[in-house]
């Protein structure tokens, strides 16, 4: 059974073990996950447990390239971990809304797009305010491109604005390299801006009634301000003495 008095210290061990069967075994690491979810559901009812389900799935997604989250049980799974992560949470926002992030991720994944859209709108709604910049710059990322696959266009643009408003007040404390010594600002923050800047100057081409391709253009270009003062601070290591928040 899961030591109820360090069940954290158990998953990691579970993880390493799920990680090192992944490429020769990916139905035994579905296997010990799923071992390891019901194990997690006989815990008391807390944070704990929410971070768990987290983990859980989390190892299952990690676990897609080898086959575990791209099978059918893989992604039920997922979806088992994530609701379930969502619905303990319910007297912990923060873990809350960072569950619901990762089911919006999941559907998307799935192609859901309706569904995720529907999820993120509530979240965004429902914390307003209180939402952490951290999940709302990703929340409002994965809602613009849910609303791009839906073909809603001005919402995408409403939502990636949001998004990089709410990445940028908070850029110079997220880490600046990632598990694998990558530069974080690159791998997580540079695509959703160029995804941003393409979807801009796209619209700026069209002839649209109400549509100002001057401001379209301006947006593109404070998008790519940024990624080059962020590229440059990484390089000097400090900051290039810009205010980071835009003077429009």
């Amino acid at each position: 059974m899961l030591a109820a008095s360090d069940p954290l210290r158990h998953l990691k061990l579970q993880l390493v073990l799920i990680k090192r069967t992944l490429r020769v075994s990916p139905d035994q690491a579905l296997a010990t996950l799923e071992k390891l979810l019901s194990e997690v559901s006989s815990l008391p009812q807390g944070q704990e447990r929410v971070r768990l389900y987290l983990y859980i799935a989390e190892a299952a997604r990690q676990g897609q390239r080898g086959g575990v989250g791209a099978s059918s049980d893989g992604i039920a799974l997922r979806f088992h971990a994530l609701n379930q992560a969502v619905a303990d949470a319910k007297n912990s926002p923060d873990l809350q809304s960072t569950a619901e992030l990762e089911l919006v991720r999941l559907y998307r994944e799935e192609h859901r797009e309706a569904d995720a859209l529907q999820i993120a709108k509530m979240v965004l709604s429902r914390a307003g305010q209180g939402l952490t910049p951290h999940v709302r710059w990703q929340l409002e990322a994965e809602r613009a491109r849910a609303e791009l696959s839906m073909g809603h266009i001005p919402q995408a643009l409403q939502a990636f604005a949001s998004s990089f408003d709410a990445a940028e007040s908070i850029r110079a404390d997220l880490p600046k390299l990632d598990e694998k010594g990558r530069s974080w600002f690159s791998q997580a923050l540079v695509p959703l801006y160029l995804e941003r800047v393409g979807l801009l100057v796209e619209q700026s081409t069209l002839d649209r009634p109400n549509v100002s391709r001057h401001a379209l253009l301006k947006e593109a270009i404070l998008t790519l301000e940024a990624i080059n003062r962020a590229s440059l601070e990484e390089f000097l290591g400090h900051s290039c003495g810009v205010p980071d928040q835009k003077v429009r």
